[in-house]
């Protein structure tokens, strides 16, 4: 059967030299689960686009009294054959959609969903819940503010002339999910966010041209006066969240430390600050295209908690440094004018992060971008 074709995550050429490619991963086994990138860039993997978006126009039918007072009495967990309970509503529609996509898993249970259990009835009823919950609401004027353009056209079809409510749902957030919840097993304190794991992300968005235009737009937005401009800002901070995240969990994908991280000016003040092996145990330790961490099970929600984070810890560190407490010369700073500082000086800079190397090589790679 030949696969549809989907919209996958964007691969930008990197031309930069911060970042490589290494060679292709031999394929997976029957005991060998690959990365969760390869199963999201897998077409086999999706229902096509149109009869995925018909499944998720479902306004589904209100349960009787009667219906609700046995839902109630069951401490609503009764369900109706062939059919998505959510509150009081039976949604047949989410059913047959949430059916076709745990029959597409089931097919690469071996490489891609080695967790996915046996009983077929618990797995359809929570990709139901999952497109009955997940999805958005927009009505007909409000249609091209989604990020699902291939919908467009379905939206302007005869087939929903008449429709001013629609409800839309990228078909990857869902696939994302499922692979958290059946992909590759990892007990829950390795997806606690690690040094490296904060470097990775953010030379990942100091690795082109492309990212580093985005840099602002890792920032909170404080104007609020245009509704327009704000849900524009918005649209493209999610997609600079999709585009991080799908670079973070290729493993094709590698990024290196600065140059000047090298030079031994670099090396004398870490060492003079942390310890005579500082330098070379931050280095050897720190990372960022360690392959057991990348082919963790992250999901777009958790690399975009990463970069927030990590964000969060920058303007922490700068707001301090400009105070005068630790060095600076008092202006105001946020993190798209790391390029003001002395990245060399920031090195031997009592950090009130605890754990904070990685800012110090994040800062000078922006500094000097190769």
């Amino acid at each position: 059967m030949q696969c549809p074709f989907i919209p996958t995550v964007i691969k930008l050429i990197m031309s930069s030299s911060n970042l490589e490619s290494s060679e292709t991963n031999p394929p997976a086994t029957s005991n060998q689960s690959e990365s969760p990138v390869k199963a999201i860039d897998d077409p086999c993997n999706y229902l096509n686009v149109t009869e995925f978006f018909d499944g998720l126009q479902d306004d589904g039918v209100e349960m009787t009294n009667e219906e609700k007072e046995e839902f109630d009495k069951s401490n609503k967990k009764k369900r109706k054959s062939k059919h998505i309970t959510i509150g009081y509503f039976y949604y047949s529609n989410l059913f047959v959609v949430a059916e076709k996509l745990f029959l597409l898993y089931k097919s690469k249970k071996d490489i891609h969903f080695p967790r996915l259990p046996q009983n077929k009835s618990n797995c359809v009823h929570f990709i139901g819940t999952l497109l009955g919950k997940k999805r958005s609401v927009k009505y007909r004027s409000d249609v091209f503010s989604v990020t699902e353009p291939e919908c467009y056209p379905l939206v302007s079809s005869a087939s929903y002339s008449g429709r001013e409510k629609f409800y839309f749902l990228a078909q990857k957030n869902v696939l994302e999910s499922c692979l958290h919840k059946w992909g590759v097993e990892c007990r829950d304190d390795e997806l606690k966010f690690t040094e490296k794991d904060k470097l990775r992300a953010m030379l990942i968005m100091f690795s082109t041209e492309e990212m580093r235009e985005r840099i602002p737009f890792l920032q909170p937005k404080t104007d609020k006066s245009s509704r327009l401009l704000l849900d524009e800002f918005k649209q493209q901070q999610r997609a600079t969240y999709s585009l991080v995240y799908g670079m973070f969990i290729d493993t094709e994908v590698k990024v290196n430390f600065p140059t000047k991280w090298y030079e031994d000016d670099s090396k004398l003040k870490l060492n003079a600050k942390h310890g005579s092996d500082a330098w070379q145990t931050y280095t050897s330790t720190l990372d960022p295209n360690d392959q057991q961490r990348i082919k963790l099970p992250w999901t777009k929600e958790h690399i975009t908690t990463l970069l927030k984070a990590t964000v969060v810890e920058h303007n922490k560190v700068m707001n301090d440094y400009q105070k005068k407490t630790g060095g600076g010369d008092g202006d105001e700073v946020l993190f798209v004018s790391w390029d003001e500082r002395d990245p060399i000086k920031f090195l031997d800079y009592d950090l009130k992060v605890k754990n904070n190397v990685h800012l110090k090589i994040i800062h000078i790679q922006y500094f000097y971008i190769q």
